[in-house]
């Protein structure tokens, strides 16, 4: 290893916040395994994969049946379906897609295209995502990716951010969002390129060349690769080639750098994980489906790196895939690996319950048994460390009947039987929906990481590394640590003892998926180092050992400092475990947000669950079909919000749920004691959610701040 790339803690600068440096890479002393790994850049592993797989597959695509041939040399992955039915699959191999992505280079040399200057994508899961992020980094660019529900303020704010040299959108709908920068001198933005259908674009734009269809940006490349390989031998590990725009919960979004050994490295790291604990070898075996917004830290390491790193197939989703097309995408590609955020487990769990609802009485009763017994043995596997499952010969014996004709056919009919990790993460799970599909013998593991640690930080492993309510050990030992807070006491009330629990702090991170800083920001990167390099993550949790005797330690995520509510009597609350609470038993609520800051009792604003229109992301007022099976449960007829909130039936289940939730509260002042069901559900386009479903407070409050001070109002 040169030895201008590695660097121990404690020595080199902690972060950078300029695009163009270069940081060493932080290796601990004595690092042996994973730790170890000698940094490489993403092109180098780009291209060792596509040498070592030439003929395998690598990309494949939906196009609608009617599409049978393309006359443009780069167009042959144009026409995509928007839709599961109706189309079939297309794809290109390894060799195939590494040449597309030297012809993307090259254009992007030919326009100018300079060290370190950033591509910003801005559409659905695409070969031409892909294609951008292979090729933009091998002309020496940096990465970035807009999400298709951002609106124009934030398109320019992420383009001027991190001076976007060229705008990659699936329409003009997207790209009309960056024409203002285009049209300004003083933006380095110089070309919009569409590779959906251009006739939108105003011709002025299409005529002077600043806007251009796909296939003829490809044209304006070439297929040699000198250009592109000399670009390339003078990348280091340690340089940024991806940029990860933050959500934006608490303000503007933050663009978080990431190193080509960020990437990398966590991307082997996690694989030597799972080899190591599910005895999965990771090779070009590997099916991958890519359906959550490639934006997202997530989606890019799940399935752009995964896929690099181990030679496998990665599958493109339709757009249709979160709003019903899912399942029918999952029967025809059937996953190794599947990763869903909590929204999605909880869409499927939903759609098993209508469906299982409707069933006949023998079918209810044999669903029954099977499940009670397939969460009692998998319970049991989880407490011994996957040594026993505590259940006597008869229930094993059951155990395998159910296994044989509940649990595989449910695998099955859901395109999951050859999977062999179930993962969520990007946000908390509720215990409910992992007792569900544990029941079902889908052990969903969780994972913990951020847009700050290149997603994979911490990982559980079925059965041995898992405890209810933890979210793994460290992929890399020595990553995770728990820190004080100077002047704070996070720990929560035991509620048998009514003492305080020991073992709380803050989360901080450490390693070499570590960000390099957030993108011209030192105050909010210095914020964030600590002088060993450890990063504070803002979150709260604690350790548990782990049941396999290894010695390892399971992290759990109690709340988030920024989140914690402290009444006016001072008690710590932390509102996403109440607001879980909330939701599991009362299950008409699709989401709950606690308040209480300052005041003298909590309340809570409650939404009830409706369809949403797949078009436009905006909550219908019309319950969905769990919700009225929940309705329908209480003897009410209601069927839209107005109906179910006029209705004293509703109130009256609301409150018996909420009464149950508060009887797992630590203390009297963890007790909900008013509630409000809004007119309409929390949603993206309301401004209330983040384009990866996390609840913006700040702005629920501003929002309904005059409904909020109406309900301590009349408290008071």
């Amino acid at each position: 290893m040169d030895a201008d790339c590695k660097a121990e803690y404690g020595s080199g600068p902690l972060y950078t916040t300029d695009i163009k440096a270069s940081l060493p890479i932080f290796i601990p002393p004595g690092a042996t395994g994973v730790a170890a790994l000698p940094p490489v850049t993403l092109p180098q592993m780009f291209h060792s994969t596509a040498g070592k797989y030439p003929g395998g597959k690598a990309v494949m695509w939906r196009v609608p049946d009617d599409v049978t041939s393309h006359n443009q040399p780069y167009s042959f992955y144009a026409n995509l379906a928007t839709k599961a039915v109706g189309s079939h699959w297309e794809g290109m191999s390894w060799a195939q897609l590494e040449q597309q992505c030297y012809v993307f280079a090259n254009a992007c040399v030919a326009m100018g295209f300079g060290d370190k200057d950033a591509c910003v994508v801005m559409g659905f899961n695409t070969p031409q995502w892909l294609i951008a992020f292979h090729g933009s980094m091998m002309a020496g660019g940096v990465i970035s990716g807009s999400y298709p529900t951002n609106g124009k303020d934030t398109c320019e704010y992420l383009a001027s951010d991190c001076g976007a040299k060229l705008v990659l959108a699936e329409s003009w709908a997207h790209g009309s969002k960056f024409e203002a920068l285009l049209n300004d001198s003083s933006h380095k933005l110089s070309k919009i390129v569409i590779w959906g259908d251009t006739s939108p674009v105003p011709p002025a734009l299409l005529s002077s060349g600043k806007v251009v269809a796909f296939p003829e940006f490809m044209a304006s490349g070439d297929e040699t690769k000198a250009k592109v390989t000399a670009i390339e031998a003078k990348l280091k590990p340690g340089e940024c080639c991806s940029l990860i725009y933050t959500s934006g919960t608490t303000g503007p979004p933050k663009g978080v750098m990431l190193s080509h050994d960020c990437l990398t490295w966590d991307a082997n790291a996690a694989v030597d994980f799972f080899t190591t604990n599910f005895k999965q070898p990771f090779g070009p075996d590997q099916v991958f489906l890519s359906y959550l917004p490639l934006s997202h830290i997530a989606a890019q390491v799940l399935d752009f790196m995964m896929a690099v790193q181990s030679g496998g197939c990665l599958y493109f989703a339709t757009p249709d895939a979160l709003s019903g097309g899912l399942l029918p995408l999952l029967q025809q590609t059937r996953p190794t690996f599947f990763f869903g955020v909590p929204r999605v487990w909880e869409k499927v769990m939903d759609a098993m319950r209508a469906k299982s609802a409707a069933g006949s009485p023998t079918q209810k009763k044999i669903a029954l048994a099977a499940k009670a017994v397939g969460l009692a043995r998998n319970l049991g596997l989880i407490e011994s460390g996957g040594v026993t499952s505590g259940q006597s010969c008869v229930d094993t014996l059951k155990y395998f009947v159910f296994k044989a004709i509940v649990f595989k056919k449910v695998k099955k009919t859901l395109g999951l039987d050859r999977c062999f990790a179930f993962g969520s993460g990007a946000a908390p799970i509720a215990k409910e929906v992992l007792q569900f599909f544990w029941a079902l013998d889908i052990p969903i593991i969780e994972g913990f990481g951020m847009s700050e640690t290149t997603a994979i930080m911490t990982s559980s492993a079925w059965p041995a590394k898992l405890k209810l309510g933890t979210v793994g050990t460290a992929i890399c030992p020595g990553a995770v640590m728990l820190d004080t807070v100077k002047g704070k006491d996070f720990a929560p009330e035991d509620k048998a003892t009514g003492k305080r629990e020991e073992g709380h702090g803050e989360i901080c991170l450490r390693g070499r998926n570590v960000m390099m800083g957030y993108l011209n920001k030192p105050e909010k990167s210095a914020e964030t180092f600590d002088a060993s390099r450890f990063l504070r993550s803002g979150d709260l949790g604690k350790f548990f050992p782990c049941a396999d005797g290894s010695g390892d330690q399971l992290l759990a995520i109690t709340g988030r400092i920024k989140e914690l509510i402290i009444t006016a009597g001072g008690e710590n609350v932390p509102p996403v475990l109440i607001e879980d609470q909330v939701k599991a038993h009362c299950p008409m609520v699709s989401n709950a947000v606690l308040l209480g800051d300052k005041r003298k009792f909590l309340a809570c604003l409650l939404t009830l669950r409706v369809v949403m229109d797949t078009a436009t992301l905006q909550p219908t007022s019309t319950l969905d079909a769990n919700c009225l099976l929940a309705m329908k449960a209480i003897g009410s007829a209601a069927t839209t919000v107005d109906e179910a909130k006029a209705d004293p039936k509703v109130a009256a289940a609301i409150q018996a749920g909420l009464d149950k939730a508060n009887a797992n509260a630590a203390s009297r002042a963890q007790k909900i004691q008013k509630f409000v069901v809004l007119d309409g559900d929390l949603s993206v386009p309301g401004g209330e959610l983040t384009a990866t479903q996390k609840l913006k407070r700040d702005v629920v409050n501003k929002k309904y701040a005059a409904l909020i001070e109406s309900m301590y109002a009349e408290k008071a």
